[in-house]
């Protein structure tokens, strides 16, 4: 008899294997009315990383999960604000009252970010200013980094328009 290999998979979270399931099930990909309450809220600048909404009662109550008592009684605090906002943004969800509770394992994970653009690279110019900014450094290897390292600065310096407190002197 020949002994099945068995491949051992490291745990993944619940909703990834409920949202895989849904999938196959063929749900629709339309998160519901909970779904575009979250990206309202982000739309309207909230946190989405802190908070997170989690029910939406037939009374209209929104129920918020928040990932501690200090958003939570922030939140609360403006929940006038933010229930008057969707009810003008998204008069379809029904939101009538905003209910804060703390409850971080019920928090939605992060959304994927872009990473941040690629500085822009140095010209001959600015690495020979780097250079002399560095000049005076006696270890070779030190040196090289505090020329690389100004060099990349007086790049981005030129890339956004202006210095903003590099530290950096004239140099040239």
């Amino acid at each position: 008899m020949a002994s099945r290999r068995r491949r051992r998979r490291d745990p993944r979270p619940l909703r990834d294997a409920l949202a895989a399931w849904r999938r196959r099930a063929g749900a629709p990909a339309d998160p519901g009315p909970l779904g575009a309450v979250r990206v309202a809220l982000i739309e309207l600048g909230e946190r989405p990383e802190r908070m997170t909404p989690i029910r939406l009662s037939r009374a209209g109550v929104l129920t918020v999960a928040c990932a501690d008592a200090g958003e939570a009684q922030a939140l609360a605090a403006r929940a006038e604000r933010v229930r008057d906002d969707l009810a003008r943004e998204l008069p379809e969800a029904g939101v009538r009252a905003v209910r804060a509770v703390v409850a971080d394992h019920a928090l939605a994970p992060e959304p994927e970010r872009r990473p941040p653009p690629a500085p822009p690279e140095p010209s001959h110019e600015e690495i020979e200013r780097a250079e002399r900014i560095a000049g005076g450094v006696a270890d070779p290897r030190l040196r090289e980094l505090i020329a690389r390292g100004a060099a990349a600065r007086i790049a981005m310096q030129r890339g956004d328009g202006g210095d903003r407190g590099s530290g950096f002197g004239g140099g040239g």
